[in-house]
C-alpha cells in the first residue's frame, strides 16, 4: 500500500482469524529508534484511547468501529517505523507488525509476523 506524504486519515488495519476465544484487548505499539516499544494506545472495553506521550494524540487515532485499526492523522516522515498490534484474548497473546517507509511523496505499508 502506498500513500501521498501528507495525506490524512491513513488506516493501518491488522486482519487477522483468531479461534472463538474472544479478544479482551488490542494494544497498538510503535519501535522507537533504540529498539525499544511504546504503546501508541489500546481498545479496552469497546473504548480505544490513545496515550498523550510523544504527541501521539496529535498523530494517531484508533478506530472504534474497525477491528485492529490505527490510523495515522497525517503522514510525514515522522511516522516512518514498524507499528505492532498486539491482541490479548483470555488464552494467548497474538501480536503483528507493519512496517511504514516514507519515501519522498510516498509511504510504503508491508506486513510481517512478529
Amino acid at each position: 500500500m502506498s500513500v501521498v506524504n501528507g495525506s490524512t486519515q491513513v488506516p493501518l488495519r491488522w486482519n487477522y482469524t483468531l479461534s472463538s476465544d474472544p479478544v479482551r484487548s488490542t494494544f497498538f505499539s510503535v519501535r522507537l529508534i533504540d529498539g525499544s516499544l511504546d504503546i501508541i494506545g489500546e481498545i479496552s472495553g469497546g473504548n480505544p484511547k490513545v496515550s498523550d506521550r510523544y504527541d501521539y494524540r496529535t498523530r494517531f487515532g484508533i478506530s472504534g468501529s474497525e477491528l485492529a485499526t490505527l490510523i495515522i492523522k497525517k503522514v510525514t516522515v515522522r511516522e516512518e517505523a514498524v507499528y505492532l498490534c498486539n491482541l490479548q484474548t483470555d488464552s494467548n497473546l497474538w501480536g503483528y507488525s507493519i512496517r511504514v517507509i516514507v519515501t519522498g511523496e510516498h509511504c510504503y505499508v508491508y506486513c510481517t509476523n512478529r
